[in-house]
């Protein structure tokens, strides 16, 4: 577990960074449908947040199975939610293939870093496209290396495949908010911040 995370005690100032409820907030979210791709474990301090949504449906997908049988586990705010082990570029082939509309939310934690910059661009034009109401995306800004070892599993999905800077988002429509050396597990520390995308 990152150094960050066992912190014993940490401050307001400290925690609004990791408040992802308070940005669905303004949102009618018992109504919505919400997809969480590369959900993991939810087991941090921004992304056991997601089981805590009221939705009207979670979809959770991660392409590391043994990460799905310990979330499967775990109460759920949701009042449904659905586990898929599928790989997230495949995402909206899923969705569609399934029936199912385009998903009112789409969050995405510490993800677009793992993919290779071609498939994550792709990843985020459906998102752009298909998202009906707001993407959120926390992410390292920057150039970050982490190898699939890194969390001491054998899930090959952990490695950093590509570098994201606000500029970037920002291009796309996202608004990005940047905290400066927040990860801290990282040498140097490294920055981390939000991208939200709104269709409203």
């Amino acid at each position: 577990m990152s150094e960050w995370f066992e912190q014993p005690y940490l401050s307001p100032s400290a925690l609004a960074p990791l408040d992802l409820t308070g940005r669905l907030a303004d949102l009618d979210i018992q109504k919505m449908t919400v997809l969480d791709l590369g959900c993991g474990r939810n087991d941090g301090f921004i992304s056991s947040q997601v089981l805590e949504i009221p939705c009207q449906a979670l979809y959770s997908m991660d392409g590391y199975a043994p990460y799905l049988r310990e979330l499967e586990k775990k109460p759920c705010a949701a009042k449904k939610h659905t586990l898929v082990c599928l790989d997230v570029r495949r995402a909206f082939e899923w969705l569609d293939h399934a029936g199912i509309d385009s998903p009112d939310v789409v969050i995405m934690l510490d993800v677009l870093e793992h993919l290779e910059m071609i498939e994550a661009e792709r990843l985020l034009e459906l998102i752009i496209e298909r998202v009906t109401t707001r993407c959120l995306i926390w992410l390292p800004f920057g150039e970050v290396h982490q190898d699939a070892e890194a969390w001491g599993d054998t899930n090959k999905f952990q490695e950093h495949k590509s570098s994201w800077y606000p500029a970037i988002l920002a291009e796309r429509g996202f608004k990005t908010t940047v905290y400066p050396g927040f990860h801290k597990h990282f040498t140097p520390n490294a920055d981390a911040g939000w991208a939200i995308f709104d269709q409203l």
